[in-house]
């Protein structure tokens, strides 16, 4: 969702997060997500999260070809 922006086709407005479904897949997620979005309600009722909750980051990997 970008504020203040109009788009051509109206989203569906998610106003709890019970109402998002559990997806299958990633495909599934992202055609829910290109449909709906979150209320202004739950975006302002977000905060960062604690810190340690995350895990940590990767290390940073290599990428090798093989021939």
């Amino acid at each position: 969702m970008i504020r203040g922006s109009k788009s051509a086709r109206s989203m569906d407005v998610v106003q709890r997060l019970e109402d998002v479904p559990d997806f299958e897949t990633e495909a599934q997620e992202a055609d829910f997500w290109a449909t709906h979005e979150l209320s202004e309600d739950i975006l302002e009722a977000m905060r960062p999260l604690e810190s340690g909750i995350l895990p940590q980051p990767r290390r940073e990997q290599r990428h090798i070809d093989l021939h």
